[in-house]
């Protein structure tokens, strides 16, 4: 399998140009099994009566997929280093980092069996979301979904005893592509973008440029366990009347960031991305500011180490950042998120 990866690595792969390919924690540069100790010295009698060790045969050698399944060992298999290039030359073409789950899905839909994409999961931070193409009647549209998690020494797929560590996504693929070992088939490695980069989240790629706009924050109150439209109308409930202050409002991969320009009532609010669960409108509501009324709108997310939910009451103040395309933004990062 070597002498063929390396044959026809140069040939397919002479206009590719190589990509950094993260791996995430760090995996150690070289991917060799450590050996174990000396065993203890026998007594001289012994010795003498052991005779010459017999050599096995051919098929008495596990093969290297069999030592791979070995779930005893937490360190990573050994991979040819030409084998492993071979499918880290293809990853521009499998691996795309801020795609979403729906964009993955219909890209893979109309794919030959073994297709796959792998993106950085929203849910798991350090983690990644691998979707292969199984059948037409198999999971979501005959797309089965997977996470890779990193371990202390590379990647592995997780929820199976016979799926080793790898050192980086570039083995894990590797090695797949020749026995699908907990995977219902073998992936196949793609020569051509299944997702162009031009087709990639948008709301993705807006989060990674973090967006950012100045509002009029009202007020912040607990809701116990109430979420949607029943949550919003409770806190609105109890924060009204309050004269609104401005601040400004950032929502980024990191999350939603509420910071007080005058630092009248607060510093900074911060809610993760997974803790932003709806966004809406207040019909009716408004606050008059200045010479201006603006529309009101709330956020329901939950604190860090917080058990109940808030309701951040919060209108428009720029006139080109409306509060209804500010809800719309926020909608489609909570259903990208989840």
């Amino acid at each position: 399998m070597t002498s063929a990866s390396s044959t026809r690595a140069p040939s397919q792969l002479s206009n590719v140009v190589e990509t950094p390919f993260p791996t995430c924690p760090p995996t150690p540069y070289f991917n060799r099994p450590v050996s174990p100790g000396k065993p203890p010295r026998s007594p001289k009698g012994i010795r003498r009566q052991i005779s010459a060790p017999t050599v096995p045969t051919l098929q008495e050698f596990p093969s290297r997929m069999e030592r791979a399944q070995t779930p005893v060992n937490p360190r990573p298999v050994y991979m040819v280093d030409s084998e492993v290039k071979f499918a880290q030359d293809l990853s521009e073409h499998w691996y795309k980092p801020f795609a979403s789950r729906e964009e993955t899905v219909t890209a893979l839909v109309n794919q030959a069996s073994g297709a796959f994409l792998i993106r950085n999961s929203n849910s798991f931070p350090g983690a990644f979301g691998l979707a292969v193409k199984v059948s037409e009647t198999a999971g979501e549209k005959g797309i089965r979904h997977f996470l890779i998690e990193p371990t202390r020494f590379g990647v592995r797929l997780r929820g199976s005893p016979l799926e080793p560590v790898f050192s980086s996504l570039s083995a894990l693929v590797y090695a797949h592509s020749i026995d699908p070992l907990a995977l219902p088939t073998t992936l196949a490695l793609p020569n051509f973008d299944i997702l162009p980069k031009s087709s990639q989240s948008t709301t993705a790629l807006l989060l990674r440029q973090g967006a950012a706009c100045q509002l009029l924050f009202l007020g912040i109150t607990s809701v116990e366990c109430l979420t949607g439209d029943e949550a919003i109308h409770r806190g609105v409930s109890q924060i009204s009347g309050k004269a609104p202050i401005p601040i400004s409002l950032r929502l980024s991969k990191h999350g939603l960031t509420l910071t007080d320009v005058f630092r009248k009532q607060f510093f900074r609010l911060h809610f993760a991305l997974n803790d932003i669960s709806y966004a809406s409108l207040v019909p009716g509501r408004s606050v008059a500011y200045g010479n201006d009324v603006k529309q009101v709108f709330s956020i329901v997310a939950r604190a860090p180490r917080a058990t109940e939910n808030s309701v951040i009451v919060l209108a428009e103040l720029e006139q080109g950042q409306p509060a209804n395309a500010i809800v719309s933004f926020i909608l489609r990062v909570v259903a990208w998120q989840h």
